[in-house]
């Protein structure tokens, strides 16, 4: 019977051979519903699981069910090998329940991947290496040469999984384009591109001492921070492409959220969580020409992991949050963000690098703040495009 189920499910996905000697005394229902070995599923969840055609879709693997099936519960065993479970609900339902990643998504390299690096593919922090300018940030800002990583799918792999673990990746030696898009969606093979309100691509270019839309435009140090803290969601990453640099100074400050943020969580934890729980305004406005705002939590947080960062002080509103929030809640935030902020600016926390043409910077804005050292007036040019894209296209 079992054989007869599995050949229902797409067979170009799932090639495993069957296993005669499978060990059955693994499984067993329970009063709570299903153990196979380590893991235990609800009644309701060894149900949902059903990978038959009737309730599994032959291309994706997502559910075709048109409901949750409270209520229902396993009551049958009917066979079992190395991938699947053949058993019986009190629905009247006979299906098959997948016992690993394969035979519930199929064969397929990404999903063994994906399996392999999951706690990293789900920003978990125990999965991420922190560092700082004088502790890992070598390692961090170790480049990668564009050449291997184009040619070479282990390469690219490790370049993306390095991003993934340090927040930031440096790869040497991009050609020039004056459309670099395409290093993203081709040579790196991750996109779209997301628009802004400045397009997809932003030239980054040298204005004077004293622009007046961005300090960005000047060559005065320009603060690390995280990008576009006034969008409702802040982008995931930020690609930095560098198209010329032939100025004295300006390199590229980099630092590490999460590291500063677990000292902060282990030295006051009382900090912390109000870093975690107060909404902050963030407002960018050019009179008669654009006006955004939004509001965000310096940490977000995911079960007891830090997801994302969103830091901005230069475009912080502090007449929303006055408004927004009492003195003594205003009192305790800034004690939190300045003891943070702080430590962000002590002399061992950023890396620095210098952003050459042709370098591409993968920064996790999210986790990674950036900014810039000055660099002197009339000494060069310094050019760079901003691209930004999603984590789920990583």
């Amino acid at each position: 019977m079992l054989a007869t189920l599995r050949s229902q499910l797409v067979s170009a996905k799932s090639v495993h051979r069957l296993l005669a000697t499978a060990a059955a005394q693994e499984v067993a229902i329970t009063a709570e519903g299903l153990t196979d070995g380590s893991k235990q599923f609800l009644h309701q969840e060894s149900r949902n699981l059903c990978r038959c055609v009737q309730c599994c879709s032959q291309y994706s693997f997502a559910k075709t069910m048109v409901n949750v099936n409270d209520g229902v519960q396993i009551t049958k065993i009917l066979d079992v090998d190395a991938d699947f479970i053949s058993a019986k609900w009190s629905d009247g339902h006979t299906g098959i329940i997948p016992r690993n990643t394969n035979s519930a998504y199929g064969v397929d390299s990404g999903a063994t991947i994906l399996e392999q690096y999951m706690d990293l593919v789900q920003r978990k922090n125990k999965a991420h290496t922190f560092w700082t300018g004088e502790n890992g940030g070598d390692t961090a800002l170790e480049p990668f040469q564009y050449a291997n990583v184009k040619a070479d799918k282990e390469a690219l792999q490790a370049f993306l999984l390095h991003f993934l673990e340090y927040g930031v990746a440096i790869l040497k030696n991009c050609p020039i384009l004056e459309n670099p898009v395409s290093l993203l969606n081709e040579d790196l093979r991750y996109g779209p591109v997301q628009d802004t309100i400045y397009g997809s691509v932003v030239e980054i270019k040298f204005r004077s001492s004293t622009d007046g839309e961005l300090v960005a435009y000047t060559n005065n140090e320009l603060p690390t921070h995280t990008d576009f803290s006034f969008y409702t969601k802040t982008p995931d990453i930020l690609n930095v492409y560098g198209v010329e640099n032939t100025v004295v100074g300006g390199e590229s400050t980099y630092v590490d959220t999460f590291g500063v943020l677990n000292e902060v969580r282990e030295e006051r934890p009382d900090l912390f969580q109000i870093l975690t729980e107060v909404d902050v305004y963030y407002r960018y406005a050019v009179p008669g020409k654009k006006l955004n705002v939004s509001s965000h939590k310096v940490v977000e947080m995911r079960g007891e992991n830090m997801y994302r960062v969103v830091d901005m002080f230069c475009e912080l509103d502090e007449l929303e949050f006055v408004r927004h929030n009492d003195i003594e809640t205003r009192k305790k935030w800034w004690e939190a963000y300045s003891y943070y902020r702080n430590k962000c600016t002590e002399p061992r926390t950023p890396a620095a690098r210098r952003l050459d043409k042709g370098d591409l910077i993968m920064i996790d804005n999210c986790r990674v703040l950036h900014g810039r050292k000055p660099f002197v007036d009339g000494t060069g040019e310094r050019v760079m495009n901003l691209m930004y894209a999603e984590f789920s296209h990583v």
